[in-house]
């Protein structure tokens, strides 16, 4: 599951964490967007950091967490940062939705989006290819999700 921004998403994450737990060897990976900028400009690297770790968890709807990623060239200065821009859904190698819509209530309740989903399944293990060489060739970082999510 990658997307942009996750806000107000925790109904959307709703269904995938039930998932988690009725299937104890469902693996999820999450590839998210760490935002240097903040209301008042720029924040360290380090509170970036802490902001994408604690706003996940302060929506995941479950027991279990997700392995969550970022680009760690999100937290460079404002001449070289990047961000994770990419939006889509992978199912194992059966299914891939690449959308426009951020994880958000916003995008899946109120803004015009537009996605694909597809079945192909050459098409969707190469998407998940591309995710899964940019996590071991270290392009994308792991998150360190030490906390436990909060009680519902």
């Amino acid at each position: 599951l990658a997307s942009y921004v996750f806000y107000d998403a925790e109904a959307l994450l709703e269904p995938l964490a039930k998932r988690m737990v009725e299937r104890p060897a469902l693996a999820v990976t999450v590839v998210a967007n760490a935002f240097r900028k903040g209301d008042h400009g720029d924040v360290s690297p380090e509170t970036a950091l802490d902001n994408l770790r604690r706003g996940f968890l302060k929506q995941w709807p479950g027991p279990r967490l997700p392995t969550l990623y970022y680009d760690p060239r999100a937290l460079n200065d404002v001449h070289t940062r990047a961000v994770m821009h990419a939006k889509c859904i992978l199912v194992d190698d059966r299914a891939a939705l690449v959308t426009s819509a951020n994880l958000t209530g916003a995008a899946h309740n109120r803004n015009i989006e537009v996605g694909l989903l597809t079945r192909q399944r050459e098409v969707v293990s190469r998407l998940r290819g591309q995710f899964m060489a940019l996590a071991e060739s270290g392009q994308l970082a792991l998150v360190q999700l030490t906390e436990a999510p909060r009680e519902k």
